[in-house]
């Protein structure tokens, strides 16, 4: 993705640690934070944000050394990027709040509920540890839903999606989850 701004999201900064951190809020409902994924931004949430910020309030931050924000000192491990996530979402007010983490992202939400388990009240991961592709269609699928851009049609049809075990075996059965009940809820 480009370093687009997300429209109809603030843009603001913040300076963490010693990091400035570039992120946008927006939205009205309770809070939600977005995490991109290794060598994304917040911009990555370009198609589903604006969807998202009709019932939430939304916290999309660019991880350190990611699009806007600055990089972090020389440390190692997820804790200084789960920590800074957690001190936006505090400054915002926004915590607790469900966290939604892709790819690096993923792992950065696991370790800020790991971290500060109070202000996490629910996980989302996409394509980070817990899931995989099980199989070759499931990865022929995944091709074909890259090139097709589902997220989008799902977002429409959300409500098809929920009501039809059917349908959601067809859209996500290719996925194996930790929690396979997870998804029929």
């Amino acid at each position: 993705m480009t370093d687009a701004k997300l429209a109809g999201l603030e843009e603001r900064t913040a300076e963490l640690k010693g990091v400035r951190m570039r992120y946008f809020v927006g939205g009205s409902g309770p809070p939600l934070v977005l995490v991109h994924g290794l060598g994304g931004a917040a911009s990555n949430w370009t198609e589903l944000a604006p969807l998202l910020a009709t019932r939430h309030r939304l916290l999309v931050p660019d991880l350190p050394g990611h699009g806007g924000s600055s990089a972090l000192p020389a440390v190692s491990g997820l804790e200084p990027y789960a920590d800074r996530v957690a001190l936006l979402a505090e400054r915002e007010g926004m915590l607790p709040a469900p966290v939604v983490g892709h790819s690096l992202g993923g792992m950065v939400v696991l370790r800020l509920a790991l971290r500060r388990p109070d202000d996490v009240k629910a996980i989302v991961l996409a394509g980070a540890a817990g899931l995989s592709i099980g199989n070759l269609f499931g990865r022929q699928v995944l091709s074909l839903f890259t090139a097709v851009r589902p997220g989008r049609i799902a977002a429409r049809h959300r409500g098809w999606v929920a009501r039809s075990p059917r349908l959601r075996k067809l859209v996500f059965g290719f996925v194996s989850v930790a929690d396979p009940v997870a998804l029929s809820n």
